[in-house]
């Protein structure tokens, strides 16, 4: 898509060809200087977000704000389905 289009043009990546224009119309510096400033923000842009998501992920999402240290009981429930070696036969 556009990414590969704006690597091509940049020259940034091993499994794209470096764009060098034609003779007729050479690629302009600033075309080039403006496709490696995009790719730079992109890549920053998702730095910052896997360091964020990367924060977050370290807290544990079943602990509640107060609920340190409680025991908690849990119920011990009938699902109807045995785990003998019947193979599944008579469920």
């Amino acid at each position: 898509g556009i990414s590969h289009c704006k690597r091509h043009i940049a020259g940034v990546h091993n499994n794209v060809a470096q764009c060098t224009g034609s003779q007729e119309k050479p690629l302009p510096p600033y075309v080039k200087h403006q496709c490696l400033e995009f790719i730079n923000v992109v890549k920053a842009s998702r730095i910052k977000k896997e360091m964020h998501d990367a924060a977050v992920g370290h807290e544990d999402p079943y602990e509640e704000e107060g609920s340190e240290d409680e025991d908690v009981e849990l119920e011990k429930e009938d699902v109807g389905v045995s785990l003998g070696t019947a193979k599944g036969k008579g469920i």
